[in-house]
């Protein structure tokens, strides 16, 4: 039955290519502050950079062959990571703008005023004798020359109906 040599039989081998430089490319990987840190007296890596114009620099990093395919893999790890970071950063900053008690009481001033200007408009419209229909889009198109965010004729309608404006009275409906 073959058997598998235990770790500890098995002596460290030198990546290959590596033995020229005489470097041990695990410990040195795994010591990523003297590898990829050009400050560092045992940094493996070459930074060049250059000014293409006032606006632009072109960097380029030289190093030996042996260590594109990590520097590769440790790259694409710190794009993964900053990703998901970035994604949590957006998730908290959107739970606290949630809980945020002034925020949402300035939404809700915000909705209060919106639904108050449109209720005014649309009782102007009605007093002046317009149908109810011509008083929501009349309503709707003066809120739309005021830039105002929330003009739309569904948004108009739907304010009017939870404001109770658009219910026709029983004098109407028996007549």
């Amino acid at each position: 039955m073959n058997m598998l040599p235990s770790k500890a039989s098995q002596l460290p081998r030198p990546a290959g290519g590596l033995a020229a430089l005489d470097v041990n490319i695990d410990s040195m990987l795994c010591n990523l502050s003297s590898a990829f840190n050009p400050l560092h007296r045992d940094c493996m890596l070459n930074y060049h950079v250059q000014a293409v114009d006032a606006r632009q620099v072109c960097m380029s990093v030289v190093m030996p062959n042996e260590m594109l395919s990590s520097f590769s893999m440790f790259l694409e790890s710190m794009g993964g990571f900053f990703r998901i970071v970035n994604n949590k950063a957006r998730s908290s900053s959107a739970t606290i703008k949630t809980h945020d008690l002034e925020k949402l009481a300035e939404r809700e001033q915000a909705k209060a005023a919106f639904d108050s200007e449109v209720c005014k408009l649309f009782d102007v419209f009605i007093s002046q004798g317009c149908s109810i229909l011509d008083a929501v889009k009349r309503t709707n198109f003066a809120l739309k020359a005021k830039n105002e965010p929330w003009a739309s004729f569904y948004i108009v309608e739907k304010t009017l109906r939870s404001a109770g404006r658009l219910r026709k009275s029983k004098s109407r409906a028996v007549g």
